[in-house]
């Protein structure tokens, strides 16, 4: 009987810890795109070529979009990291 509440408890703290870090991963995934839509804007705007200026603009309207969507699948499941 021992064993299995200390399996049980051994399970939740598990358990506990796995949310934590799906919760600050998924702060960090919507970080990655908005640092990769900024990356992309910065390229965009040095862009001499019109192709590739195009094709910069184009990255960073869908890094945008990434970093949105993840705003809108995690709405109050992110969690926050402490400053």
């Amino acid at each position: 009987y021992r064993i299995n509440w200390l399996k049980v408890g051994a399970r939740y703290h598990w358990w506990s810890e796995e949310l934590t870090l799906v919760r600050h991963e998924m702060y960090w995934i919507r970080k990655w795109f908005e640092g990769q839509e900024e990356e992309w804007k910065r390229r965009a705007s040095q862009s001499q070529e019109a192709g590739y200026k195009v094709y910069t603009e184009r990255k960073g309207i869908l890094y945008h979009s990434y970093a949105e969507d993840a705003v809108m699948r995690f709405q109050g499941k992110m969690s926050q990291p402490a400053s």
